[in-house]
């Protein structure tokens, strides 16, 4: 590939294919290399069932990301054609681009690098439309599990039904208005959510009421959970069937559906009330005053930790941020429940990217003194960390501190 094919790096596919920013770090986001990894899959299905009869197969060998052709014997053993010259990778891409001598300095520089991630990028998306398209077969139930992404392993079990439970966004909104904070039972009546603002209609601008009526009736999610749901449930099951994964709005969830099943709890209780119901079981538990920025308590300090943690006063500041990872039983010990909740929104977020690599999850597994070799199937804890945050985004997350639930 004119001696370019290493410049088909996971940095600059994530730049050119996937809009990723120039400083992004692909340690902490894998979404080149699970969509190359999906883009194998997916090859190697249509070429086993639907393009036997194919006598040039596209690759992508693992650990690069320049694609390949190689000539295979059609399924009906007769012997194989040629491939046209022209389907040669160098050839193909002579075809894009002019000899370098009729280029200007400047372009032959860049040219070549852009054409050769495009054409990757265009392979990739064209490939993943035309097999995303087919029926795809049965894959066996080894290939839905999540063996080494633990914790996360442990609420996205094979054959168990995991819902994705996300902030809502209309009661964090509305819960400023009204100057106060629901109970659970109070969120789940039928008079919610007139139950906020008892008596105030009256007092309300036409404004206020109109925002008011509009929350009340619509349900929003933020952009930030729709984007760490898409991560965690590609690092969760990175290949196989997702049937039984559902995703909803705290807004939806009934009491009774804790009965059963695993959870996933994005966002503390300031938008997601169901996370209130496992405090008491919890010893880092977020504390929000109504119209003030919320913060950690830390219920039974030990040696070195504090009191209390306090991060950035908004979603949108720079500075340091907190949030806690729980893992623990659910209401009825049948099923598990993992929460992810930051006092700010990119607390959530880096409580998400350390769970979400394996260099996070190993950080995590040290902190919790846990070894390679130790049985973690029941393994329940919480711990608490902390991230630099810079223009809206997480970085540097460590680990303060840890508890193990009993």
């Amino acid at each position: 590939m004119r001696g370019n094919a290493a410049q088909l790096t996971e940095q600059h596919i994530g730049q050119a294919v996937f809009g990723k920013p120039a400083g992004y770090s692909p340690t902490e986001d894998s979404s080149v290399r699970a969509s190359a990894r999906l883009l194998r899959l997916r090859l190697h299905e249509y070429y086993d069932l639907y393009g036997r009869a194919e006598t040039l197969v596209l690759t992508l060998p693992k650990g690069s990301y320049a694609p390949g052709f190689e000539a295979q014997a059609a399924a009906t053993s007769q012997p194989a054609a040629a491939p046209p010259a022209q389907s040669e990778p160098s050839q193909l891409l002579t075809a894009v681009i002019p000899a370098p001598e009729v280029m200007a300095p400047g372009v032959r520089r860049w040219l070549p690098r852009a054409v050769a991630m495009g054409l990757a990028g265009i392979l990739c998306l064209v490939c993943g439309y035309l097999l995303g398209s087919r029926p795809r077969p049965a894959l066996p139930a080894a290939a839905e599990t999540a063996l080494g992404t633990w914790p996360l392993s442990e609420v996205f079990a094979a054959g168990a039904q995991t819902q994705i439970v996300v902030s809502d966004v209309n009661y964090g909104v509305l819960s400023i208005l009204g100057g106060r904070a629901l109970k659970i039972d109070e969120y789940t009546s039928p008079s919610y959510p007139q139950n906020l603002l008892p008596g105030q209609e009256s007092v309300m601008t036409p404004r206020e009421q109109a925002l008011f009526s509009h929350l009340a009736r619509t349900s929003f999610v933020s952009y930030a959970d729709a984007r760490m749901t898409h991560r965690i449930v590609e690092a969760a099951v990175p290949e196989g069937p997702r049937r039984q994964i559902t995703v909803r709005s705290a807004r939806d969830l009934k009491t009774r559906e804790l009965a059963e099943g695993n959870f996933l709890f994005l966002g503390s209780p300031s938008s997601n009330l169901w996370v209130s119901l496992f405090e008491e079981r919890l010893n880092f538990v977020e504390h929000k005053p109504v119209g003030e920025a919320a913060y950690f308590v830390n219920r039974h300090p030990q040696p070195g930790e504090d009191a209390k943690y306090r991060g950035i006063p908004r979603t949108g500041s720079n500075g340091v941020e907190y949030a806690a990872i729980a893992l623990l039983p659910g209401e009825s010990q049948r099923g598990k429940v993992l929460i992810l909740q930051g006092t700010q929104q990119e607390g959530t977020e880096a409580a998400g990217l350390l769970l979400t690599t394996e260099q996070g999850r190993s950080k995590l597994r040290a902190a919790l003194r846990l070894g390679a070799t130790a049985d973690i199937r029941n393994v329940h804890f919480e711990a608490l960390i902390r991230s630099r945050v810079l223009g809206g985004a997480a970085a540097q997350t460590d680990i303060l501190a840890t508890r193990m639930i009993r």
